[in-house]
């Protein structure tokens, strides 16, 4: 780029650089740098005049411009001249810048001026800085400064640092921002620099605390420890119970084991002379030893009757053992098409006897459908639950039984009452093995839980509705016998 007026002055810096100063209008500064690269500076980049006549580099490496309209200094970090304020503004032909500071200036009249920075710095005002900070250590400072000359926000340059740490370079920007500062006291200084290359003396300096974070406070470290103990403890004493309790579950299922190995075999062993005493008694009927009076046969019929019950009962048991050891393959299901109205008629009829022994009214009600069922586990469940029924029903009530279809492939047999009910809390436990209700007398509690293993093997379900007073109503299914 071409430039006009004379060559005045040259100058080669430390860094590199060769500044050449045109004495002619419009001429200005020109830098050559190391990478062949020109650039020019005239009074729209802060020169005092564009007539320049000399340029000196002093010892901390500072650049100084004699210029026809005073004297100018090279500020590298804005790339740009700043013009003293204290110099007049003199045609400045030479200059010179001795060891103490002192600038010496020759002018063009012949004049020797000599310039002394007043030290006169300017002053930093921190603006509402925060006293603490939150645990995540984030925080920003904002600043102004001013000086006697109350030059332009532009012309004053800042340094700032933190716990000690070096100084930032000065530049133009009034703000400092830091992140993850660890948690307790710190210090954030700042000072100020004008264009004279004042420094300001006394940084200002501002105290601060971020706070700790709850998680490194005595108070919860404490709290922690307290709890990671309790912790510790309640699971010893968790891990404790545990084996207590794995200890004591083992016995009980030992104890389970042994109690239904019990009831089978004596279930076992009471069915062979039952069975001996139901032979004998059916013999005595039939005459075999003789003609038997219409009271000895009133007598015998009772004891064929218990003996019956006796051995109801040794089944139930005997299905019990079964169903506890898992071997529900053992109750042997005989599926085959039958007409359930027969069947569940039939299981009625046997009823009876005990029904009008009771004095209850036993009324049966059916319509004929074809069920794939067992037929004697069908009985069984009507006689479960229709003997329940007139066992507690009272004397003048009345068990209605009745069979139907419900529409959606399987048949409901419904066994009604007008007994007292069964409590709420009761309802649904009473297909607990050994349940029974509260205010009741007698009673096994082994035939509902029986009932319902049969209802699950036929693959239908049972269930109970009841309320106090107003009787019960046990209702099973069992499939319908597909045809074709």
């Amino acid at each position: 780029m071409k430039k006009s007026g004379d060559i005045q002055t040259l100058l080669g810096t430390r860094s590199g650089s060769l500044w050449l100063g045109l004495g002619a209008a419009g001429g200005g500064a020109i830098r050559l740098n190391d990478v062949g690269g020109v650039e020019v500076y005239t009074v729209k980049d802060g020169l005092a005049h564009d007539e320049v006549h000399a340029l000196v580099e002093d010892r901390q490496g500072a650049l100084w411009a004699a210029t026809s309209g005073g004297v100018s200094r090279f500020d590298r970090s804005r790339n740009r001249w700043v013009t003293l304020r204290g110099v007049p503004d003199l045609d400045v032909r030479d200059l010179f810048v001795a060891r103490d500071g002192a600038i010496w200036m020759r002018t063009l009249s012949g004049d020797v001026v000599r310039y002394w920075n007043d030290g006169d710095a300017p002053q930093t005002y921190l603006e509402n800085p925060p006293s603490t900070v939150a645990p995540e250590g984030s925080v920003n400072f904002e600043w102004q400064g001013r000086d006697r000359w109350f030059s332009a926000r532009t012309d004053l340059e800042y340094a700032s640092r933190i716990d000690d740490e070096p100084w930032s370079e000065f530049s133009d920007r009034h703000r400092a921002s830091f992140a993850s500062l660890s948690d307790g006291k710190h210090t954030f200084e700042v000072r100020a620099r004008d264009v004279d290359l004042n420094i300001e003396m006394a940084a200002v300096v501002h105290p601060f605390v971020v706070e700790t974070p709850i998680w490194k406070q005595s108070w919860f470290v404490g709290l922690m420890i307290a709890l990671l103990g309790t912790i510790f403890w309640q699971t010893r004493r968790i891990l404790i119970r545990d084996k207590a309790l794995a200890e004591a579950n083992a016995r009980l299922q030992e104890l389970d084991q042994l109690k239904t190995d019990f009831f089978s075999n004596v279930s076992h062993e009471l069915r062979t002379p039952m069975t001996a005493i139901k032979g004998y008694v059916d013999n005595m009927l039939d005459g075999i030893a003789g003609d038997v009076t219409e009271r000895q046969e009133r007598y015998l019929n009772r004891v064929k009757s218990n003996a019956d019950r006796l051995t109801r009962l040794i089944n139930d048991l005997l299905d019990l053992s079964r169903i506890d050891r898992g071997r529900t393959d053992l109750l042997q299901l005989n599926m085959s098409p039958i007409q359930l109205n027969d069947v569940v008629h039939e299981a009625v009829d046997g009823l009876r006897p005990l029904a009008d022994a009771a004095g209850l009214k036993l009324v049966y009600q059916g319509e004929d459908n074809l069920a794939m069922a067992d037929r004697d586990r069908v009985i069984q469940m009507v006689t479960n639950l229709a003997g329940n029924a007139i066992k507690f029903t009272e004397s003048g009530g009345e068990v209605r039984v009745s069979v139907r279809s419900d529409g959606t492939g399987f048949i409901q047999t419904v066994v009604k009452d007008t007994g007292k009910g069964i409590p709420a809390e009761d309802l649904s436990k009473i297909f607990d093995r050994f349940h029974q209700v509260k205010g009741t007398m007698g009673g096994t509690g082994l035939g509902l839980p029986i009932t319902k293993e049969l209802a699950d093997l036929h693959g239908g379900e049972v269930w109970a509705e009841s309320e106090m007073g107003h009787g019960s109503t046990f209702t099973f299914t069992i499939p319908e016998a597909k045809m074709g």
